[in-house]
């Protein structure tokens, strides 16, 4: 039976209305075109080596891991953690009292020999326990302990007399400290450990302060300057930024606990003031500079500092960024010293704001040849002639000399950070505006 012709005219538009033809049963390796948004790959994010990883206020909050092991495991690790620390703690306590009576209660025909004999028991275990891995803390903590009651024997020495037969009782006093030091730089060579060059360098700064009961203010300047030097010496000795941000740090408080001392006498030892303002600021100068490379030499060690504010959930600041900031509340010790001569403190900041300012550059890639004039030819210039415009007296146009050495030093600053805003990063200009 023939078809109705109806049929063939509706197969014929159906045809004609069909907008193309359909491939997607075909097998065909056709990619899909990727859209240009997707092509853009995310800008690697600035991290400012100075700063550190520190957590920002206007970022959003790291992700939590959990822990990394199961609970009974992480009770039984820090209960036998803490349980080794008490331990630890219990032994140098009573370590340490015995020394003490025997330093103070006993006559010195048998406290002399006791205190030795406790000094070299304590360096002999040490000996034995620090090339254990195991024992290595318990080693290092006995060269401390015993080098503190060696320290302590020569104090005493110098109370029960036994230098008055010198000619000068308290230079012998210090020649002993110092060779004391000398020995506990050595053990911290021998041992590799940067917690036995920390005391000697702390007790190093003790010596300076104890040096101005004898020789006055001037004293007090060159052991502080003295013994920065060695504490920096001897972060470069060793390569370790443990040393660097403790000798930028110590080094700023010693000056300000000094310039803010009202003749404090703490445990014995008399803390002559800074009253003459030049010693002081150029005191401030010279440890600023030293203070300023090592933190731009060191900027990329671990430090014990970073690690401990880490601990604390600040983040995990470079030793550039910690250790300034330590050395900033030293330095700001100094500063409130002096906050009746404005001109004299404002002095103080903009050297610290110039020093730092270059250092910070320098630290985020930028060629040292472009910074020295700035940073490091002309403040010195500036400095050195504060040394004769004191001693005259000279007063310009109602400004005195450390009001105007402040506000070239500002200029300074601004002129090298305008030229190298680019590499400014956020952090610091928050940071810095708190």
């Amino acid at each position: 039976m023939e078809e109705p012709q109806e049929d063939d005219l509706l197969r014929e538009r159906a045809f004609q209305r069909a907008g193309g033809l359909d491939l997607s049963g075909f097998a065909l390796n056709v990619d899909d075109e990727s859209s240009p948004e997707e092509d853009v790959q995310p800008e690697p994010e600035d991290i400012d080596a100075a700063i550190g990883d520190v957590y920002s206020p206007f970022g959003a909050p790291s992700a939590d891991d959990g822990p990394s092991e199961d609970v009974v495991t992480g009770i039984a690790v820090e209960g036998e953690r803490r349980l080794g620390q008490g331990l630890l703690v219990a032994m140098v306590v009573a370590y340490s009292a015995l020394a003490a009576y025997v330093g103070t209660a006993l006559p010195p025909q048998i406290a002399a020999p006791g205190l030795l004999i406790l000094g070299i028991v304590g360096l002999w275990l040490g000996e034995r326990w620090i090339p254990r891995p195991s024992m290595r803390l318990l080693g290092v903590t006995w060269v401390i302990i015993s080098m503190k009651i060696l320290y302590g024997f020569a104090l005493d020495a110098h109370h029960w007399g036994w230098y008055d037969v010198l000619p000068d009782a308290g230079l012998g006093l210090g020649v002993t400290l110092l060779a004391l030091v000398g020995l506990n730089v050595a053990l911290a060579q021998r041992h590799d450990d940067d917690a036995i060059a920390a005391q000697a360098t702390l007790i190093l700064l003790l010596v300076g302060s104890a040096a101005g009961g004898l020789y006055g203010e001037f004293g007090v300047v060159v052991m502080i300057a003295f013994g920065t030097m060695v504490l920096h010496g001897m972060a470069l000795l060793r390569g370790t930024g443990n040393l660097a941000s403790l000798g930028i740090a110590a080094s700023y408080l010693w000056v300000g606990v000094h310039a803010l001392s009202d003749g404090w006498v703490v445990l014995g030892l008399h803390l002559v003031p800074l009253e003459d303002g030049l010693l002081t600021f150029l005191l401030m100068a010279t440890i600023t500079g030293m203070n300023a490379v090592m933190a731009t030499r060191f900027a990329q060690h671990e430090n014990w500092f970073s690690s401990a504010l880490e601990a604390l959930g600040v983040g995990r600041p470079g030793l550039w960024a910690v250790s300034v900031g330590l050395g900033m509340v030293g330095a700001t010790l100094s500063v409130a010293a002096n906050r009746e001569d404005v001109g004299y403190a404002l002095a103080q900041v903009a050297l610290l704001l110039t020093a730092f300012s270059g250092s910070y550059l320098a630290v985020r890639g930028v060629a040292w040849p472009s910074l020295q004039a700035w940073v490091l030819w002309l403040p010195s210039v500036l400095t050195l002639a504060l040394i004769p415009l004191v001693a005259l007296e000279v007063n310009v146009g109602g400004w005195s000399v450390y009001a105007l050495h402040a506000a070239l030093m500002v200029v300074c600053t601004s002129v090298v950070i305008l030229q190298n805003e680019a590499n400014v990063s956020d952090h610091v200009l928050w940071v810095g505006s708190v």
